[in-house]
Parts: structure tokens; C-alpha cells; sequence
């Protein structure tokens, strides 16, 4: 009977030797292995030539013959057969655990992959928000209204435009009605003016979205609005007069119209970089700008 148990356990491990294989990349490891291999198969050759000589055997035996021994054959065939049943499903799990490894494997190979890449992203994001403070430093203040000596500078902003109503002496005094820009009709009574943008007069200011949010665009549409208002500002940022700058001397009245919006903020940004101080005044699309010579104060600066 032991000799049959091991004949057929030999037959197992016939069978099984050839795919129970576990794979490996650690080169010493997998020479190891094979090693293993060989001397699974060197045993397995020494217990073929017993199965050999009990083949034989088996072959003879009958029901009649030796009935005890006969049923102990039948009870190992059984075994035999549950044993190789058993390990190919422990095979299949194996496999199939093995298949999982790998993919968990893989899958931690992106990650780390991915954690470097995120890691040099987040350097570089942190180099570029220091240059940021760096270069966008800027001190902010609540605009507040108060009382002032200075002289008001009306300023025209509709229709994508900007219009300055006088034009001004290197003095800093103004001269005379900016023809160039406006055009002012006398009422009949001869009590009030009213102050047009001239058709095609002002400067035109085209001010992009990105201008909008974005620091680098502003600065540069600053820049285009600075020289496009060089002669304009000229008179009013020159040398000191009286111990004063002309900063010091005048504000500028930004009267702005609803279609024009844009063009206020960018100048409004340009006065306050320049040293200017500055009111607003918000007009209906359909309004009109009426100067009278017994008109009122100006709006007080910002």
C-alpha cells in the first residue's frame, strides 16, 4: 500500500512540476529556483523507477486476486484524484494572485512616476510664485474722498475713448476748449455749454479681456495707455512749479460713460501709478456733460 501512495504521488508531482512555477525578477532568486527544479526532477526520476516496477503490478491486480488490497488501490485512485483536483485549483489562485502582483506593481511604478512628476511641477509652481512677489509687489489703499486746493482736470472716458476737455499750458494752467478731442455747443439762452465727444476725436483705447485678469497683459496695455496719453499728461507731470508737482496742483475728474467701463479702469490704474489722485463720476448712457460758469465745485479727489 505505501509503495502505491507513493507511485501515485509521484504521478502528481509528474504532472504539476511543469507549471507550479513562480516568476521573478532577482536574478539570484530565479537561479535558485531552478536549482530547486533540478533536484525536485533528479527525485522524481529516482521514484519513476519504483512507479515503473509497481506498474506492473497494478496492471495484475483484480478484484479476485487480493480483494483487502484491491479496495486499499481503489481508496489511493480516489486520493489521487482529489490531490490533483485540489491542486489545480490551488494552482488557478496562485496564478491568479501572482497576475494581481503584477498589476499592483505596475500600478505603484505610475505612482511613483506620477510623484515625481508632481513634485518638479510644484518646484517650479513655487520658483514662479517667488519671482511673483518679487516683481508684483504693490502697496494697496481704500480710495477716501476729502477737501483739496488742487485743480480739477476734466477727463471725457465713452466710446471706447479718452477725451481731456481743456488742454493745459507747460504752466499747468489751462488754456483754452481741447477742439482736438471735444466739441462744446452753446445753449440758445446762453446759460449752459454741453460738452460732446468729438466724432473720431479722443483716443481710442481698446482694452483685451486678458487685460483684464491677467498681470503681464495689464502691464502691458498700462504701458500702450502711458504713451498713448504722453502728450496729454505732458503739460501736468512736468517740472515742479512753486516748491509743488503738478501732481500736487491737479486731480483729474473722470466723467465715464457705461460703454466704458474698461477704458476707466485701465486709465484710473495709470493716474494712480503716475501719482495723480482722481475722482469719478458715473453718467447715463444718454447723458450729457454740461459746464456752466456758475457751476458748482468739482468732485472732491480720490
Amino acid at each position: 500500500g505505501g509503495i502505491i501512495f507513493i507511485s501515485l504521488l509521484v504521478c502528481v508531482m509528474l504532472q504539476l512540476s511543469g507549471r507550479f512555477v513562480l516568476p521573478t525578477r532577482d536574478p539570484a532568486e530565479q537561479k535558485r529556483r531552478q536549482q530547486k527544479l533540478k533536484d525536485v526532477q533528479a527525485r522524481i526520476a529516482r521514484l519513476q523507477s519504483v512507479v515503473d516496477t509497481q506498474t506492473g503490478l497494478l496492471k495484475t491486480m483484480t478484484p479476485g486476486a487480493d480483494p483487502a488490497r484491491y479496495r486499499r488501490y481503489l481508496v489511493l485512485v480516489d486520493s489521487k484524484t482529489r490531490l490533483e483536483d485540489e491542486a489545480k485549483a490551488r494552482n488557478a489562485e496562485l496564478q491568479g494572485i501572482l497576475i494581481k502582483l503584477d498589476e499592483a506593481d505596475g500600478r505603484r511604478l505610475k505612482l511613483q512616476q506620477r510623484r515625481g512628476e508632481l513634485a518638479e511641477q510644484a518646484e517650479q509652481i513655487s520658483a514662479e510664485l517667488k519671482e511673483l512677489r518679487k516683481r508684483r509687489g504693490m502697496q494697496l489703499s481704500v480710495p477716501t474722498a476729502g477737501a483739496t486746493t488742487k485743480q480739477p482736470v476734466a477727463v471725457m472716458v465713452c466710446g471706447e475713448r479718452i477725451a481731456f476737455v481743456k488742454k493745459y499750458a507747460p504752466s499747468g494752467l489751462p488754456v483754452a476748449m481741447n477742439d482736438d478731442h471735444v466739441v462744446v455747443r452753446d445753449d440758445p439762452a446762453g446759460r449752459t455749454r454741453t460738452v460732446e465727444m468729438k466724432p473720431g476725436g479722443g483716443i481710442p483705447v481698446q482694452v483685451a479681456p486678458a487685460a483684464e485678469k491677467n498681470w503681464d497683459d495689464r502691464e502691458k496695455a498700462l504701458a500702450g495707455l502711458a504713451g498713448q496719453l504722453a502728450a496729454q499728461l505732458q503739460n501736468l507731470t512736468s517740472a515742479p512749479r512753486n516748491g509743488r508737482t503738478q501732481q500736487q496742483c491737479h486731480y483729474l475728474v473722470l466723467y465715464v460713460w457705461p460703454d466704458s467701463y474698461p477704458q476707466a479702469g485701465l486709465l484710473r490704474d495709470l493716474l494712480i501709478n503716475q501719482g495723480f489722485s482722481y475722482s469719478l463720476v458715473l453718467m447715463k448712457q444718454t447723458e450729457r456733460l454740461h459746464i456752466s460758469a456758475q457751476a458748482g465745485p468739482a468732485p472732491p479727489p480720490l
